[in-house]
């Protein structure tokens, strides 16, 4: 029997079907300049990374999962079948993340068997939103980077990233907590995270009280500027935040 040359292995038919341009097609493999230049400044500089990320290519291994297994002619166990699936990796704040990187050579140091795929930074942070991610974490390895669920769901719609420090919608937050909390004098925002690690909150709050509260008295003011700052969707803006507090004079 003669297959037809108007469908597929599979008997679908070719027509009413198109291609995509392939936008990667005359990739080196090497790491973005721009990204590359972000990765080696020094001091290393959070926002500038993230921003050199927008618009450019990343590259998201595959990796071989065994399918089904067999007995071989002398007894061994052999793979009969594998599929290539992405993989996804432990954080240091016990989260999940998608792993991405710049360049081939990064990708094959972390894992010599990996099939570099090429994506946009874009798709790739829609995927890892999809899994169930709150994380992508840049060339996995002693120079690793993340990007966390705020800075995911912005380059994925190509929207603004808010600098979780300095942002004006941070500090409208913050300021608005302060005014509604009696015991709480003050409040400021420092970066707990600047080198984008993963060990530690994204920011850190520090909280100047009234002096002389007790205890009890303390405990209640925290709780109510925590809910006042979520009230006014503060994760929204930020990933996560612990409080300090701090000696007012």
């Amino acid at each position: 029997m003669t297959e037809s040359p108007f469908v597929d292995s599979a008997g679908v038919p070719w027509k009413g079907r198109s291609f995509e341009e392939n936008p990667w097609a005359e990739d080196d493999g090497e790491t973005p300049e721009l990204i590359a230049a972000a990765l080696s400044a020094t001091p290393f500089v959070k926002m500038s990374f993230i921003e050199s990320l927008r618009g450019q290519r990343l590259l998201v291994p595959l990796i071989a999962e065994i399918g089904q297994t067999g007995i071989g002619p002398h007894g061994q166990t052999v793979d009969k079948s594998a599929d290539l699936a992405i993989v996804a990796v432990a954080t240091p704040d016990d989260r999940t993340a998608i792993p991405a990187f710049t360049s081939v050579a990064d990708m094959l140091s972390w894992k010599p068997d990996a099939r570099p795929v090429p994506v946009s930074i874009n798709k790739l942070c829609v995927a890892a939103v999809g899994e169930g991610h709150t994380r992508v974490i840049i060339n996995p390895g002693t120079h690793a980077r993340a990007l966390r669920r705020t800075e995911l769901a912005a380059l994925a719609q190509d929207l603004e990233i808010i600098d979780a420090v300095s942002g004006p919608e941070v500090k409208r937050v913050i300021a608005h907590a302060v005014k509604e909390v009696e015991d709480v004098v003050m409040a400021g925002v420092s970066a707990g995270d600047p080198e984008a690690r993963l060990v530690a909150e994204e920011i850190v709050i520090e909280v100047g009280m009234r002096p002389g509260l007790t205890a009890e008295d303390l405990e209640s003011a925290l709780t109510s500027f925590v809910a006042h700052l979520r009230a006014e969707s503060l994760d929204d803006f930020v990933d996560s935040f612990k409080l300090k507090i701090i000696s007012v004079i």
